[in-house]
C-alpha cells in the first residue's frame, strides 16, 4: 500500500504559528491606539509660520504648466497661494494650511473649500502637496494636523481626536459659510471627516477614499485566515469609530471610493461600508478602482473621469440655498 505524497509546509507553517502563540500564552491580538495613529517621527514642530513650509512647496506656489484637471469652469492651475496657521493655544493648537487658487482670487464666487483628512501617517508636510493636487481640481484646500502629528504638538490619541473635531468643526464652519465645503477623507481620515460632518453645520458633501465602516470590520480584515481561533480585543476608545452611524443623518452626497487591490484596507471593507450607508438612506455613490492600491485612486488614469460629474456641480449648493 502506497501513500500519496503531500505538501507538509502550510501545516509547518500553522504548527509554528500555533507553538509561538502558545510560547506568548495569549491567543488574543490587541487592536489599540499605538494600531491605529502612527504620526512621523518630527525633528522640531515649527511655531513660526514663516518656517510652516510643505515638502515641496515651490511646486504649489511658482508659475508651471502644470494643468490641473479643471472642474466646470473653475480655474484649476497652478500658482496657488499658501497661508499658515494655527487654531488655539499651547499644547492644544493645531496647525493649519490653506491652498488657494491665485486666478480665482478676485472672482465673485468663491470657490468650494476641499478639507482634507489624512489617513494614519500622514501630515501636512510630507503629504501636502501631494493631496493638494489630487484635491485642486474641485477647490481651495485645507490640510491640518492631528494632534502629535506634524506641526501640532500632543498625543495621539481618541481623546485628543474627539477634542481636534469641535475645533475643526467651529473652524471650518466659518470658512465655509459663504461657499461649499467637501470634506475628503482618506483611509482613517475617512472617520475622522465623518466625525466633523457628524457634528459641522456647513459640510455639502463627503468623499471617503479607501477606508471603512468600523474598527471592528478592520480587524476582522486583519486576522490571519490559518488562525480562526485568535480573539480580537479591540478597546473601547475605538469602537467608537463607525462612519455609517457617524453620516447616518448627513444630507449631502457621500462618495465612497474603492481599491481592488488594496491590501492594507481589503476592499471589501468599502463595499461594507456603502451598503451600510444605503440601509440608513444616505445619499451614497460608490465607485471601485480595479487597478488601484491603498494609496493610489487618485492616480489612476480614469479618477478624475468618474469624480468630476459627481463633485463639479457641488459649488452651485450654496448659491441655491441663499
Amino acid at each position: 500500500m502506497t501513500f500519496k505524497s503531500f505538501n507538509a509546509k502550510p501545516l509547518v507553517t500553522i504548527g509554528l504559528a500555533m507553538s509561538l502563540l502558545l510560547l506568548s500564552g495569549c491567543f488574543d491580538k490587541e487592536i489599540d491606539e499605538s494600531v491605529v495613529f502612527k504620526p512621523r517621527e518630527i525633528s522640531e514642530k515649527k511655531t513660526d509660520l514663516s518656517l510652516m513650509k510643505l515638502e515641496d512647496e515651490s511646486s504649489l506656489t511658482q508659475p508651471s504648466s502644470e494643468q490641473l484637471i479643471d472642474a466646470r469652469g473653475f480655474a484649476a492651475h497652478l500658482p496657488a497661494s499658501l497661508e499658515h496657521g494655527f487654531w488655539g493655544e499651547g499644547e492644544d493648537r493645531l496647525a493649519w494650511t490653506l491652498v488657494s487658487s491665485v486666478a480665482s482670487a478676485d472672482s465673485a464666487v468663491k470657490r468650494p473649500l476641499i478639507v482634507n483628512c489624512f489617513g494614519n501617517t500622514g501630515d501636512r508636510k510630507n503629504s501636502g502637496v501631494r493631496t493638494t493636487k489630487k484635491n485642486f481640481a474641485w477647490g481651495d484646500v485645507l490640510l491640518f494636523d492631528y494632534p502629535g502629528y506634524g506641526d501640532s504638538p500632543g498625543t495621539a490619541s481618541t481623546e485628543s481626536m474627539h477634542k481636534m473635531h469641535t475645533v475643526v468643526t467651529e473652524n471650518i464652519d466659518k470658512l465655509g459659510s459663504d461657499r461649499p465645503i467637501i470634506l475628503w477623507g482618506h483611509s482613517l481620515g475617512g472617520f475622522v471627516c465623518s466625525e466633523i460632518a457628524r457634528v459641522a453645520k456647513e459640510p455639502d458633501a463627503i468623499v471617503l477614499e479607501a477606508t471603512a465602516l468600523n474598527v471592528e470590520e478592520v480587524a476582522e480584515a486583519w486576522k490571519p485566515w490559518y488562525l480562526p481561533f485568535v480573539g480580537l480585543d479591540i478597546k473601547d476608545s475605538l469602537k467608537d469609530y463607525d462612519n455609517a452611524r457617524a453620516l447616518a443623518y448627513f444630507k449631502g452626497p457621500v462618495i465612497v471610493l474603492g481599491a481592488k487591490k488594496d491590501e492594507m484596507l481589503p476592499v471589501g471593507l468599502a463595499r461594507s461600508l456603502k451598503k451600510a450607508l444605503k440601509r440608513r438612506d444616505v445619499d451614497v455613490t460608490y465607485l471601485e478602482f480595479k487597478k488601484a492600491e491603498h494609496s493610489t485612486i487618485t492616480d489612476q488614469f480614469d479618477f478624475y473621469k468618474r469624480v468630476n460629474p459627481l463633485l463639479s456641480d457641488i459649488k452651485d449648493l450654496k448659491r441655491s440655498e441663499n
